[in-house]
C-alpha cells in the first residue's frame, strides 16, 4: 500500500498524480493501492484540486492533520510505503521524477515478500 499525504496548494503534488494512477493500474492486480490523504483545512480545495487532476485511486480526507501527524509527515507530498503485514518500510517526503526508479524498486521489493 502506498499512503500520499497531498494538498491543493502542493505543486509536487500534481505531478505525483499521474504517476501513481500509473503504479495503480500496473500494480493493482498485485493487490497493490494508493490511499491519497487530503490535508486541506477547507474541502472544497481539495475538490477543486481532483477537478483538474484526477485520481484513480481513494481519498480520505484528514482536515484536522490527525494522520499527516500520526506518520510524522514532514511535507506535502509525502509518500508511505507499508508491507502486506501492515509495517511501515519507506517514506519519502516531496516527489521527484529523478525519485519514481527508486520508489518503484522499494514497491516491487515490498510486493515480492510472501505474508507469514
Amino acid at each position: 500500500m502506498y499512503v500520499d499525504f497531498w494538498a491543493s496548494w502542493c505543486g509536487p503534488c500534481k505531478q505525483s498524480f499521474p504517476w501513481l494512477d500509473g503504479l495503480v493500474r500496473e500494480y493493482g492486480s498485485q493487490n497493490f493501492v494508493v490511499i491519497g490523504v487530503n490535508v486541506d483545512k477547507d474541502r472544497d480545495r481539495a475538490e477543486r484540486f481532483l477537478n483538474e487532476t484526477p485520481a484513480e485511486f481513494s481519498i480520505v480526507y484528514d482536515p484536522k492533520g490527525e494522520l499527516a501527524t500520526a506518520y510524522k509527515v514532514a511535507g506535502m507530498p509525502s509518500g508511505i510505503l507499508i508491507d502486506r503485514a501492515g509495517h511501515v518500510r519507506f517514506q519519502h517526503a516531496g516527489f521527484s521524477e529523478k525519485q519514481k526508479g527508486l520508489y518503484e524498486e522499494q514497491l516491487q521489493t515490498l510486493l515480492a515478500e510472501k505474508t507469514h
